[in-house]
């Protein structure tokens, strides 16, 4: 027998023993106990796999509280305001010479182009430049992505116009495998080294046979190399977006519910004062006052009023004890934990700065300014650095551009996009901090003006014609001649 289980040992492989199902999990939380039995999730190998079917209801969602939600809606208003800003990103030209001087003229022209096409970019000839970047923004924010065809149109001077698309465009249903070990997944088509090649989008609107428009279910296949896909991408193989709300959605929804059934409570108890009742079936009706059309006593109160109630009657009165005060808390709770899922701070959610000290404050800004130009960051990358550059290829070869030669395109392509800016926090302790770094050579006055969406080149231009200015009407000499006493 011995020499038997040795000759095994050595040349059979014996099977693997499938691990012991009451082994303790080296993840503790992962433990199946009561606290956590109800947590159960959907193991699967691809980025968006385990919520595909849920994306267009989140969506849904995600715009219902847009626009019915306080809390939702001032949240894309303040991302707005601090992402894109009143006047979007600007766009900033660096073209230098042989001599490294500046090209102002290649500057002015490309600038001053792109700015006349921006104000009638679009297929739908309805939408302005900076509404476009909020469009995008929001759209991005609340549905998860958005789509941007780069479509060649003979229509425009410069030879470009921009279509946006929503994602409801895109079905997610629509889901195919191709040849060469291509395939079309959730609406994108991917080669076999999964990486996107084209979209399909839906030719009529989504909604059409809702509204009885009996349109058939038609796409038109737009390669890659015009279509801007635009959303945050968590994992490699993620290949839709999905709303930024996710993770605060069941709790503004709660909050909107707890909000409402206050509002409700109070005006109840603001509308009814009590009840009338009797003691027993014996006791005779009482007549002092009308029904209403349920049969329920009305009694009309005046100020000062006192009334005797007949035999056999009591008073009950109504008083609801909802809202308390510990309700304020509660709320303030709930808000804290919903601007820390949307990444803003409470006071910006929620205008109620009533707790926050200087230090306190100046610290959620700060971090809170980080994330808005990390928004800046994915937008320029996404967005506006590609729609530049296929306009700068479009406007040179349909010689919108001229004299400027297409040859020279690469040298074309310095540039940059300054984004909104912020105000000082502190103004006089900060200007003096960068005054200091100046000083030091910590920094330099391009990265001082930058930090205020100011170009060098531009602002000592205006300087230059301020001090024109000032000479023309004299004010230089009463200047200097003030300094000198």
């Amino acid at each position: 027998m011995g020499l038997i289980q040795n000759f095994r040992k050595m040349f059979i492989k014996e099977p693997e023993q499938k691990p012991d199902m009451f082994q303790r999990n080296f993840f503790e939380f992962l433990k199946n106990q009561q606290l956590n039995s109800d947590w159960q999730v959907i193991v699967d190998s691809t980025g968006d796999g385990n919520f595909k079917y849920d994306v267009p209801t989140l969506r849904a969602k995600a715009r219902d509280l847009e626009i019915n939600n306080a809390y939702a809606s001032a949240f894309f208003e303040n991302m707005e305001k601090n992402v894109i800003g009143k006047s979007g990103f600007n766009l900033q030209l660096r073209i230098q010479n042989a001599d490294s001087t500046p090209d102002t003229y290649a500057n002015s022209l490309i600038e001053n182009s792109f700015f006349k096409w921006s104000k009638n970019c679009t297929v739908d000839g309805q939408t302005s430049w900076v509404e476009l970047q909020n469009i995008i923004l929001r759209s991005m924010l609340r549905d998860g992505e958005i789509f941007i065809h780069m479509v060649t149109s003979n229509d425009n001077p410069y030879g470009m116009m921009l279509q946006i698309i929503e994602a409801d465009y895109v079905d997610y249903q629509k889901n195919e495998t191709l040849i060469n070990g291509s395939y079309i997944r959730h609406g994108i088509e991917y080669n076999r080294y999964h990486a996107p090649v084209a979209v399909y989008v839906s030719i009529f609107p989504p909604d059409a046979n809702r509204e009885h428009l009996n349109c058939p279910t038609e796409y038109v296949r737009i390669p890659m190399a015009n279509m801007l896909h635009i959303f945050k991408k968590n994992r490699v193989s993620q290949g839709r977006g999905y709303s930024w709300m996710a993770s605060a959605i069941h709790r503004l929804r709660m909050l909107n519910s707890i909000d409402e059934a206050s509002l409700t409570n109070i005006r109840v108890a603001a509308s009814k004062m009590g009840f009338i009742t009797k003691a027993g079936a014996s006791v005779a009706e009482y007549t002092g006052a009308q029904t209403d059309f349920n049969g329920n006593f009305v009694k009309s109160v005046e100020p000062g009023e006192i009334e005797v109630l007949p035999e056999g009657y009591s008073f009950e009165q109504f008083n609801p004890a909802f809202p308390d005060a510990s309700i304020d808390a509660f709320i303030k709770h709930m808000l804290r934990s919903i601007a820390t899922a949307l990444g803003v701070s409470y006071g910006s959610l929620t205008m109620d700065l009533s707790d926050f000290s200087y230090s306190s404050g100046r610290i959620g800004v700060d971090l809170e300014r980080d994330s808005y130009r990390k928004l800046q960051t994915l937008l320029t990358e996404k967005f506006y650095n590609p729609v530049f550059e296929r306009w700068l290829v479009s406007a040179l070869a349909s010689n919108s551009l001229s004299p400027l030669p297409f040859q020279k395109l690469d040298k074309f392509k310095n540039y940059e996009w300054i984004p909104k800016s912020f105000e000082y926090v502190n103004p006089i302790d900060d200007i003096n901090a960068d005054i200091n770094a100046l000083n030091n050579n910590m920094t330099t006055l391009t990265d001082v003006l930058a930090k205020k969406g100011i170009d060098l080149e531009d602002h000592f231009q205006k300087v230059a014609n301020e001090k024109k200015l000032m000479e023309k009407y004299g004010l230089i000499q009463n200047i200097d001649q003030k300094n000198l006493n």
